[in-house]
């Protein structure tokens, strides 16, 4: 008898957008483009799950008027798993957030883009 292992598909990290928001003054915004005072501090909360098999995930904060991520971090997912990631910053400049998500491919061990908010 032969046994063979399965494959676990892949994570699929998908941004819960109802409840990820960036909050500052009391005020909870969409991500997005917005002009707010230098030396504002922003905390951003993001709500993810993973909708996909178990694996690693990445969440990101992303400015696009830099191009560079503001934030990072990488977590192992189970499947179904629901988290929350935040982040709290302070405005020097102006930034166009988006919230973007990745999967690890084992396949060749590089992050892949899943999901973007913003």
């Amino acid at each position: 008898m032969t046994w063979y292992l399965k494959p676990y598909g892949l994570p699929k990290p998908k941004i819960n957008r109802d409840y990820t928001r960036l909050i500052w003054n009391g005020k909870h915004y969409p991500p997005g483009t917005y002009n707010i005072l230098k030396g504002t501090s922003i905390t951003a909360s993001i709500s993810i799950k993973n909708e996909g098999d178990p694996g690693k995930v990445r969440v990101v904060i992303w400015d696009s008027y830099e191009n560079k991520a503001i934030f990072s971090r990488d977590m192992d997912m189970s499947a179904g798993q629901s988290t929350d990631v935040s982040h709290t910053f302070t405005m020097d400049r102006n930034y166009a957030i988006k919230i973007i998500t990745y999967y690890l491919d084992p396949a060749d061990n590089t992050y892949k883009k899943y999901d973007e908010y913003g």
